[in-house]
């Protein structure tokens, strides 16, 4: 029996938000927040921008925000 072997799993530089309380290792990947600066979603502390090697995930619901949100734009003076 071959040994089971995990599959490839594609990975790129991410921008995140980490959290800047010494105490505390939170981050959040940039592309799922809600606020321009969001604060640290554990402990309330303030956040800094940095990236991380991460698996790549796809925010199909903020895709879909941008979409709609240009589709407004570009039809703003039919509706």
């Amino acid at each position: 029996m071959k040994p089971f072997k995990k599959p490839a799993v594609e990975e790129a530089e991410t921008d995140v938000w980490q959290c800047s309380s010494s105490s505390c290792n939170s981050w959040i990947r940039a592309n799922f927040t809600f606020n321009d600066e969001p604060a640290c979603p554990l402990c309330g502390s303030a956040t800094t921008k940095g990236t991380k090697m991460l698996p790549v995930i796809v925010n199909q619901a903020k895709e879909l925000r941008q979409t709609e949100n240009n589709w407004r734009k570009s039809h703003r003076n039919i509706l």
